[in-house]
């Protein structure tokens, strides 16, 4: 398995919710935690079913990594687990110490199953192809927001594309019932990862193109950019991804 590349920190601290009170499902978690000292990750290691084995040759370094004080786990190495885990094998790992809930962090995570799919995004969609135009519905929703979905020859998709070749990735404006809407471009949160190479928007927005060369794994974590006749204000989607895989 191929090597991302790594947007991550090398050294995850505490998480994020521990600055404020933990909900009862993370005090369960913290609470139900089988490692929570430095002699219960010792046993855990002893274990050759541990889901820790998924390290690999990467274990001793991250077991290393894991630091303790009297709650439990308060540090571990994030970026050695989103080397060439799943999401699923990161979530099982991160069970152990009860910080399952950060598992949404782990974006640089593969992503093999529908279950990878619902632990990244919370969705059970299955990705958009490339090479084929994603249809996207934009609509306005009763709580002032708008709500974004994708379809690809009438079927649902979740909006990102995984690539494996040089190609366009094409989105369409197939329906929106807001006035005038239009992309102005594309918004990327991690732009020098070399994941996209360029964007380009037809002249009458409805249709907007991501050149990807295919010379870089990873992933374009981006948000499409919009205006619409109805205000000036810029309208922005939630991020899809474009997901490079297995770049040599």
């Amino acid at each position: 398995m191929y090597h991302k590349t790594l947007i991550t920190t090398l050294l995850s601290t505490l998480p994020l919710w521990a600055a404020a009170a933990p909900s009862l499902q993370q005090q369960i978690d913290l609470a139900t935690a089988p490692v929570k000292t430095a002699a219960a990750l010792q046993v855990e290691l002893n274990n050759p079913s541990s889901p820790l084995a998924a390290l690999g040759d990467d274990l001793p370094a991250f077991s290393t990594s894991v630091t303790f004080d009297a709650q439990g786990v308060t540090a571990l190495d994030s970026a050695l687990l989103q080397q060439d885990l799943s999401a699923t094998e990161i979530y099982h790992i991160l069970q152990l110490f009860g910080w399952q809930s950060t598992i949404s962090q782990y974006q640089q995570a593969t992503i093999n199953t529908d279950t990878d799919r619902l632990l990244l995004t919370g969705s059970l969609l299955p990705a958009c192809q490339a090479g084929s135009t994603v249809e996207v519905v934009i609509e306005r929703n009763g709580n002032s927001g708008v709500d974004f979905s994708y379809h690809q020859n009438g079927v649902a998709c979740s909006g990102d594309i995984d690539v494996t070749s040089p190609t366009t990735l094409t989105y369409h404006i197939s329906h929106s019932n807001i006035a005038g809407l239009r992309f102005t471009g594309a918004g990327f949160l991690n732009p020098f990862n070399g994941t996209i190479d360029s964007v380009t928007v037809s002249d009458d927005g409805q249709t907007l193109a991501l050149e990807d060369s295919y010379q870089q794994s990873g992933i374009g974590k981006f948000q499409f950019l919009l205006k619409s006749d109805e205000n000036t204000l810029v309208m922005i989607s939630p991020d899809p991804e474009v997901i490079n895989r297995g770049v040599e």
